[in-house]
Formats: C-alpha cells, sequence, structure tokens
C-alpha cells in the first residue's frame, strides 16, 4: 500500500456498523450538557447553512444519504432514508452559544462572500488566506455531519477544540480539495465513507478484519457548482499526500493544509464521472491496501 516514514506499512480493515447509534447530549465543541442551561441547550446545526439552500437542488419528500464501506473483496453501500429536504439536514450536537457565537461570527460570516462566487461559478481569485476560510467552513461542516451518525464519529475531542479556539482547521490529519463541477445529470449532495486504517502489526492482531470503530473518514459535498472533498485520518500521511489522478484539462485544487499560491477560479472544471471518482478514490485506495495490493 503506502509506507509513512517511520517504515509502518499500513492496512484497511472491512468495515460494518459497528455499534448502535447514540444521540450526543454534549456540545461537540465545547462539551457543555445540553440541559445545562437554556443559553447552552443543544441546536440543530445545518450541514448545508442556510444561506446555500437556493443553490441546492430540492428533493422530494425524502433523500438519501450514502455511506460507503470498503472490504477486501467488495464494497458495501448503505442508504440511509432521511425525511425531509436534504437543505433542511440538521444534527442536534452543538449549543446556542457555539452556534449562534463563534460558529457564525468567525466561520459562517467570513465564508459566505468567499464561497458565493465559487458556488456560481463566477471568475474569481481566491488568496491563500481565503481558501483556508473555506476549509474551515467545510472542517466544521465535515465534523458536524459525523453526529448524523454517531458510530461514524472518527473526529477526536481534542481537534474540534482546535478549531473552535483557533477557527482554523486542525494541522494534522485533515486535508480539503475543491473543484468547479457544473453537473450534467442528477447531482450528487453528500457522500460520507468512514474507514479503518491500522498498522499491518497491529490488524495482524485482530480475530478477524471487521472494523468495530472507524478512525477516518472522506466526505464530498456538493453546493451549485462547488465540489468540496474532505478527508480525516489517523494515518501520519494519508490526508496530506493523498492525490486524484483526472483527466487531462480537470482539476481540483487542495486548500488545506495551506499553500502559498492564489487560485484563479473556475479552472480545470470536472465532469461527472471525475465527481464520482473523487468520491470514491479514498474507498479505492483503502480497498486495495486491505488486499495486499500498492496504491
Amino acid at each position: 500500500m503506502h509506507r509513512s516514514r517511520d517504515n509502518v506499512r499500513w492496512s484497511g480493515l472491512d468495515a460494518h456498523r459497528p455499534r448502535p447509534w447514540r444521540q450526543t447530549t454534549k456540545c461537540i465543541f465545547c462539551g457543555i450538557e445540553g440541559s445545562q442551561t437554556s443559553e447552552g441547550a443543544l441546536t440543530k446545526e445545518h450541514v448545508y447553512s442556510n444561506w446555500t439552500r437556493r443553490f441546492v437542488p430540492r428533493t422530494l419528500k425524502k433523500f438519501k444519504s450514502l455511506r460507503a464501506a470498503a472490504r477486501t473483496d467488495h464494497t458495501q453501500f448503505v442508504y440511509i432514508n432521511r425525511p425531509g429536504d436534504i437543505r433542511d439536514w440538521q444534527v442536534l450536537c452543538v449549543c446556542a452559544v457555539c452556534n449562534n457565537g463563534w460558529m457564525r461570527q468567525q466561520i459562517e460570516n467570513p465564508a459566505r462572500p468567499i464561497m458565493i462566487p465559487l458556488i456560481r461559478g463566477e471568475p474569481v481569485r481566491l488568496s491563500p488566506d481565503q481558501q483556508q476560510i473555506v476549509a474551515t467552513w467545510a472542517v466544521a461542516k465535515a465534523m458536524v455531519a459525523e453526529f448524523a451518525e454517531s458510530e461514524s464519529v472518527t473526529t477526536h475531542h481534542t481537534q474540534r477544540k482546535y478549531l473552535m479556539r483557533h477557527f482554523l482547521p486542525p494541522k494534522r490529519g485533515w486535508a480539503v480539495w475543491i473543484a468547479h463541477y457544473p453537473p450534467t445529470g442528477a447531482p450528487m449532495l453528500w457522500v460520507s465513507t468512514p474507514f479503518l486504517l491500522l498498522p499491518n502489526h497491529l490488524a495482524a492482531r485482530r480475530p478477524d478484519r471487521r472494523a468495530t470503530y472507524y478512525n477516518g473518514v472522506a466526505s464530498t459535498q456538493i453546493i451549485g457548482q462547488l465540489l468540496i472533498h474532505v478527508i480525516r485520518s489517523t494515518h501520519p500521511r494519508l490526508a496530506r499526500m493523498f492525490r486524484f489522478r483526472l483527466p487531462r484539462g480537470q482539476a481540483i485544487f487542495r486548500i488545506w493544509p495551506p499553500t502559498l499560491f492564489s487560485l484563479n477560479w473556475p479552472a480545470g472544471s470536472i465532469d461527472d464521472a471525475s465527481a464520482t471518482y473523487i468520491s470514491e478514490a479514498v474507498r479505492e485506495f483503502i480497498g486495495r491496501s486491505g488486499s495486499g495490493r500498492s496504491g
């Protein structure tokens, strides 16, 4: 598969639903119990922010959330039917103080004027500072979306606290890419792939290859003409070093870890096939790793 600098080889394990769904009772960022005070009561945080609603297709009475788990010989897809419009997808996991305070003032408000031209596909030059603002917004949404199904939570509480205190994604284990994607077919809107990667010497000790927990996730979110892909992993280099192979003339741009270069937008627009490939790339990579093939 791949080797980290300490020459430790890692393997992907088969995944299944590790444990029953449990709703969190504490704010995932500040840790306050939702019932302690009325000010700290848990609120439902939108995965798709209110200001993005007009750019997201209206669904019917329900929508499907796709979760994919890579096995050594096949991939298991789990479609979860959710009631209502995906634009109203909310997760009860953030207290009112955080939701109406730093999340709005330090993440939502700065990201909105930067992201709207990207969502519309309008020409714009994205500075390194602006890229970090978009990446912070994307990571915050990925952290919230994990709690829609608690068995898929892979982010350590110290990483959520880092984002709360610094208004930036954690420095290690996270990567964010964006691409210009004017979908021509029925667009996917959210794809999440939790996975478990372990060093070979630990994987070999397990009685079977079933994952009893996850330690990484890849998610793809579509808003208008903007595709956002986020990888979170405990593997020392997976998120930082992962690369996509796209057809000539198409491009996806990494905006976290931070770069020193501005980005002309839109550039190298991707098509439906490439959007699907991006959403499945980590899953395919983990699958090859689990079977012992190099990737």
